[in-house]
């Protein structure tokens, strides 16, 4: 497994190595709106540090994330009113985008969905034709949040585990139970994905940080076993909150008995578990990496949500 994973990176790196270099950004990468009013109304930048013309389309999506993090994207073109829809984003250059929701207004809790701007590929000169197209494409979180909704985080779950974390990893040099350092943005759910126009077989098109490969490298990269607890996360109440944005409080003892707490804020925490989008009545399964083995059974975990983001 890791070997072909190693594999489709190294060839991703080598495509991505060969193609010209495209910058840009997207802010807020977070958004909430009210189901109606003025709230209901965004607007979303693109900016581009590119010396060449992109051309860029924007969808609307409804998302579903599962347990385990898998993100289904569902067309939702309806619920919204988007200016423009479609682009040529000049070199150095900004849009801004305006969405505006106009879906269902009776809402019982808050709902998830994606503004997708996504590129879009051009038809190459004939010179051009055997080069690799790399398009990419930036998800917007997009949260759809009646008023006087509260998310309410409750501890389903706590049980040991462990991963097999490639050596290089930040998971594999940063643990849970050490403390706080800088932060160090991981956006999960919500962060900038690219894709590759006929990119390796078996990687679905889907590139997120590569790392080039050394020209000699034969070998896979290393990996190592790293310890934990397995944490599944509730939401009980009617919004939604971002675990990884959370202040997490661990509290238990360890295999020989002593006491041990730590207290994780949204810069830690967020290495290990991304953005964390948890919805209104749904689950998410969290690992956390421990410098200590504690005993699941004596753990108490307690999530606190900040009032506003």
């Amino acid at each position: 497994m890791f070997r072909r994973l190693w594999a489709a990176c190294a060839l991703l790196s080598l495509l991505l190595i060969s193609t010209p270099s495209m910058a840009a950004r997207v802010s807020p990468m977070i958004v909430d709106l009210s189901p109606s009013g003025r709230g209901a109304v965004a607007r979303i930048e693109l900016s581009s540090d590119s010396d060449r013309t992109i051309p860029y389309e924007v969808l609307m999506f409804r998302g579903d994330i599962s347990t385990d993090g898998k993100l289904t994207l569902t067309p939702a073109d309806e619920d919204f009113l988007v200016f423009p829809t479609q682009v040529l984003l000049e070199g150095n250059s900004r849009q801004v985008f305006r969405i505006q929701y106009v879906g269902d207004i009776e809402l019982a809790g808050s709902e998830i969905f994606y503004m997708s701007i996504r590129q879009v590929p051009v038809a190459l000169e004939d010179a051009q034709a055997s080069q690799v197209q790399v398009v990419v494409n930036y998800n917007v979180l997009v949260n759809i949040v009646p008023n006087n909704a509260e998310a309410e985080p409750a501890i389903r779950s706590v049980v040991a585990s462990s991963r097999l974390i490639e050596a290089s990893a930040p998971e594999a040099n940063d643990e849970a139970g050490e403390a706080d350092g800088s932060a160090e943005e991981n956006a999960s759910e919500v962060e900038q994905a690219a894709e590759v126009q006929d990119g390796a077989e078996g990687t679905n098109g889907e590139v997120a940080e590569v790392t080039p490969a050394e020209p000699d490298a034969e070998q896979p990269p290393a990996v190592q076993e790293i310890k934990g607890l397995e944490v599944l996360v509730g939401n009980d109440g009617n919004r939604y909150f971002l675990a990884g944005l959370s202040k997490w409080k661990i509290r238990g003892k360890t295999l020989s008995g002593e006491d041990f707490e730590r207290e994780l804020a949204a810069d830690k925490i967020s290495r290990f578990v991304g953005a964390g989008v948890v919805a209104p009545g749904k689950e998410r399964r969290f690992f956390l990496p421990m410098t200590e083995e504690l005993d699941p059974g004596t753990v108490e975990i307690e999530i606190e949500v900040p009032r506003e983001r």
